[in-house]
């Protein structure tokens, strides 16, 4: 892709521009300088502008992984609750379909900054509405079970992947230490999960399905070792490789899943050379959030 010029700038307020700026200049580039710029510029859009509820939730979304990407947690929930706000404000004007779909949008939103600060309790809660939502859109619980085993695309499942893709790292924290609950908050969503991810001899095509195939590789492979598991995590790891973004921030962490399954299968030392590689790819993108977090929830070896 050519540099941005002058005359090539997006519009202060034009957000699916800015969005399409924010890829160049950080998963793309990784340039944190012009990153900054962009989101700057998309926290303007939002606390001034009109934002579409549902047409502009993938900038506000992306600027704020960025800003966890770049350590600015408190701004992405300065913009979350501006986002929210300016929304949900205007909300009446809009049919009942995109109300339905905002309402899901923003809880995935706010669930997702939860788990990112750490509390994965109050984003189980937030995710938890969405998924009310779509199950009273899908027509029930055994609807939406019916619509995933179909394997036909439908945005509704689409949705509920990536709620999908927050609950389980969150459940995940949540019970860790109380294994007694896991059944309970975490094995139910992560069949489900895999379910959806399944459902075809190739990998769903939705935007997001790459999280979701992530976060239940990574959960099955915390299960005791077993032939059922070792051949999940196999397929498991063909999705995730035939799904990964092929950008510069896309491929800082595409060693965590093979880490992952080591870990699963005992290799310590495979598991110890892996988390080496990762944090130094991590700490030479200046993304010490991650490097942190990985740290703190213990999502990889404490002696590196």
């Amino acid at each position: 892709m050519a540099p941005r010029t002058a005359a090539s700038s997006p519009s202060p307020h034009n957000l699916a521009e800015l969005d399409g700026e924010l890829s160049y200049q950080w998963d793309d580039q990784l340039d944190h300088r012009e990153t900054a710029k962009v989101v700057r510029a998309i926290e303007f859009s939002v606390k001034t502008g009109r934002p579409h509820p549902t047409e502009d939730f993938r900038c506000v979304s992306h600027a704020g992984a960025a800003l966890w990407d770049c350590s600015e947690v408190e701004r992405a929930r300065l913009l979350v609750k501006d986002w929210r706000i300016r929304t949900e404000s205007g909300l009446s004007r809009h049919s009942a379909e995109e109300i339905q779909e905002a309402r899901v949008l923003n809880s995935i939103l706010s669930a997702r900054l939860e788990l990112r600060s750490d509390d994965p309790q109050a984003a189980i809660a937030m995710v938890q509405h969405g998924v009310r939502v779509i199950r009273d859109a899908a027509g029930g619980d055994a609807a939406l079970t019916s619509m995933i085993a179909s394997g036909k695309p439908s945005r509704l499942v689409e949705r509920y992947a990536e709620c999908l893709a927050i609950k389980i790292p969150s459940a995940r924290l949540f019970v860790r230490g109380r294994p007694a609950m896991r059944a309970q908050y975490l094995e139910s969503e992560v069949e489900r999960a895999l379910a959806i991810i399944f459902s075809g001899d190739l990998p769903p095509k939705y935007p997001r399905i790459h999280a979701l195939i992530c976060q239940t590789l990574y959960a099955v492979a915390e299960r005791p070792y077993s032939e059922g598991a070792k051949e999940r995590l196999s397929r498991l790891h063909r999705f995730e490789q035939a799904t990964r973004p092929s950008t510069r921030r896309g491929m800082v962490t595409s060693g965590l899943p093979d880490m992952a399954i080591a870990s699963h299968r005992g290799d310590k030392v495979e598991e110890l050379r892996l988390a080496r590689e990762i944090e130094e790819r991590l700490t030479d993108a200046e993304l010490h959030r991650h490097v942190v977090a990985l740290t703190e929830r213990r999502w990889w070896p404490p002696v590196r």
